[in-house]
């Protein structure tokens, strides 16, 4: 399940890993986004991923995505009809809400330019059940900002769930190190790195 597609890297990723079996779904509120991710998927024939123009969050409502800013967050809707000149209005729904009917689901990647944590508060009762890997970009400074919730808080929420850390090397979630991180740790690496993000991978 890719949460924040964006073009598709790891959806198509995805779609070529799951076999006969499963199946890859996507979620992209973007509307230029969602147009390249469903072409990317054509040009590389997955069209069996299951592709939704809804943006994921806590709760239901309607978001206004800035359309001109790459990697925006999106905002509350006012109602005005001028909103429409630079942004998209978009659907929000609860992850727990659509994984109600899931037996199963395997992975999980989040990227949503920090609301990470309204996708895992809307998701509490279900992750506990699903019990999947969880690959998101963690970036405190911007969920604070988006999310209202420290970096401390989202690691310590996955820990109860059950989740062990580990942050990996590189921007692949095929190089993952056999070690795991406290929050703590994880915290100061993203200290001690020059980047202002770690790619962080939640093992169950």
């Amino acid at each position: 399940m890719d949460v924040g597609s964006s073009l598709g890297y790891y959806t198509v990723l995805a779609g070529r890993s799951v076999g006969t079996t499963d199946r890859a779904i996507s979620y992209e509120p973007g509307l230029q986004n969602h147009s390249l991710l469903l072409l990317n998927i054509f040009q590389t024939q997955y069209c069996d991923v299951d592709v939704s123009f809804v943006a994921i969050s806590n709760s239901t409502e309607i978001l206004a995505h800035n359309r001109f800013v790459k990697h925006a967050h999106a905002s509350c809707c006012d109602g005005s009809p001028s909103m429409s000149d630079t942004r998209d209005l978009v659907l929000t729904s609860a992850l727990g809400e659509i994984l109600e009917s899931q037996k199963r689901i395997h992975f999980i990647k989040i990227e949503v330019a920090g609301a990470e944590a309204r996708v895992v508060q809307g998701v509490t009762e279900t992750l506990l059940k699903l019990y999947p890997f969880i690959f998101f970009e963690f970036t405190p400074q911007v969920l604070e900002t988006n999310s209202a919730m420290s970096g401390r808080v989202l690691l310590d929420r996955l820990i109860n769930f059950g989740h062990e850390f580990t942050v990996l090397p590189s921007q692949s979630v095929c190089q993952v190190s056999p070690t795991t991180q406290a929050p703590s740790q994880v915290l100061q690496l993203l200290a001690s790195s020059k980047k202002p993000f770690l790619d962080v991978l939640a093992i169950p």
